[in-house]
C-alpha cells in the first residue's frame, strides 16, 4: 500500500489533475475498458487507480467509473481464450460476460449516487476505502440481482450451447448445466 500511495507524488501530478478535472466521470468507463482489457487483469488496473486517487491524479468518481469499466474488461478476454474450447467453456464465459454488463450498467446507472453516499457517510475521508468498499457494493448488489435468476440463465446457456460434456477422468457425459451428470 506505501508503494502505491508513492507512486504518483503530489508534486509530480499538479498539471495532470487540470487535464482530468473537466471530464465526465462517465468517460473513464471505456477508458477503464480499454486499460483493462490491455492489461488482462483487472487487480493491476485497481492498483493503478488506488494509486491515481492516491496522488489526486483523477478523482474518485473518475476511478470508481474506471473501475466498472474494468468489469466488462476482463470478461472480454474470457471469449478469446474459449474461441475453441469446450461447451462448458463457453458457456461460462458467456455468463460472465452477461454478468459484467448487467454490473457495467448498474454501475453506470447508479455510480454518482452510490459514491455520494460511500464518500459522505461510510468512508467520509478516505477516498481509496470508498473506491474499494464501491466496488465490493456494485459486485454485491448485482450478485443479489442475480442469485433468482441463475436457472433461467443457466438453462438458457444450455440450449445456446449444446454439446457433450468431457469429466474431470476423461469420459464422456451428458449434463444438465443445473442438474446432475449421466454417464454415457
Amino acid at each position: 500500500l506505501i508503494l502505491m500511495m508513492q507512486a504518483f507524488p503530489e508534486s509530480e501530478t499538479k498539471t495532470v489533475v487540470r487535464d482530468f478535472s473537466d471530464w465526465s466521470p462517465y468517460a473513464f468507463v471505456p477508458v477503464g475498458f480499454a486499460v483493462t482489457r490491455i492489461l488482462q487483469s483487472s487487480f493491476t488496473m485497481m492498483v493503478i487507480l488506488f494509486s491515481a486517487l492516491h496522488g489526486h491524479v483523477i478523482t474518485l468518481e473518475h476511478a470508481a467509473a474506471a473501475a466498472v469499466g474494468s468489469e466488462l474488461g476482463t470478461a472480454v478476454k474470457l471469449f478469446f481464450g474459449t474461441a475453441n474450447a469446450g461447451v462448458d467453456n463457453r458457456r461460462f464465459a458467456w455468463g460472465n460476460f452477461l454478468f459484467n454488463v448487467l454490473t457495467v450498467l448498474i454501475g453506470c446507472i447508479f455510480l454518482l449516487p452510490m459514491i455520494g453516499f460511500i464518500s459522505r457517510f461510510v468512508f467520509p475521508d478516505d477516498p481509496i476505502k470508498s473506491l474499494a468498499f464501491f466496488q465490493f457494493l456494485l459486485n454485491m448488489i448485482v450478485l443479489i440481482i442475480c442469485l433468482p435468476l441463475l436457472g433461467s440463465l443457466a438453462k438458457w446457456l444450455e440450449r445456446r450451447f449444446k454439446g457433450k460434456r468431457v469429466s474431470i477422468t476423461g469420459q464422456r457425459e451428458v449434463t444438465s448445466f443445473a442438474g446432475s451428470g449421466l454417464q454415457e
